[in-house]
C-alpha cells in the first residue's frame, strides 16, 4: 500500500520535531520523530485496526484515528491502495 502524508501532516511533525528541541532534548526530539515515522509505515498493514474517529470533523468524512503512545492521534484514509495521513494532532487539542 502507497503511503501519502499530507503538508499539514509533515507540518504536524517538524512542529513536533521543533517543540521536543526546544524542551532541550534534540535528540528525544528525533527518536520520537522517528518512532512516529515507523508508526505511519505499520498503518499501512493494519489500518484497518484502528477506529472511524469520533471527533465529528472527521467522522463525517469517514476518517480512521490510530492513538501514537497515548499522545498523538493520526487521522488517516484509506483510498482504495493509498493510505494518506492528513494530520497529526495532540490527544488534547483534538474536540469533538
Amino acid at each position: 500500500m502507497k503511503i501519502e502524508i499530507s503538508r499539514k501532516a509533515e507540518n504536524d511533525l517538524i512542529d513536533i520535531l521543533n517543540y521536543i528541541s526546544e524542551k532541550g532534548y534534540p535528540e528525544t526530539a528525533l527518536n520520537y520523530v522517528s518512532r512516529m515515522e515507523e508508526f505511519t509505515l505499520s498503518l499501512a498493514l493494519y489500518h484497518n485496526k484502528y477506529p472511524l474517529c469520533r471527533y465529528s470533523a472527521f467522522l463525517k468524512a469517514n476518517f480512521r484515528c490510530a492513538v501514537f503512545e497515548n499522545s498523538y492521534v493520526f487521522i488517516y484514509k484509506v483510498e482504495g491502495t493509498k493510505l494518506r495521513v492528513v494530520r497529526i494532532i495532540h490527544g488534547k487539542n483534538l474536540i469533538n
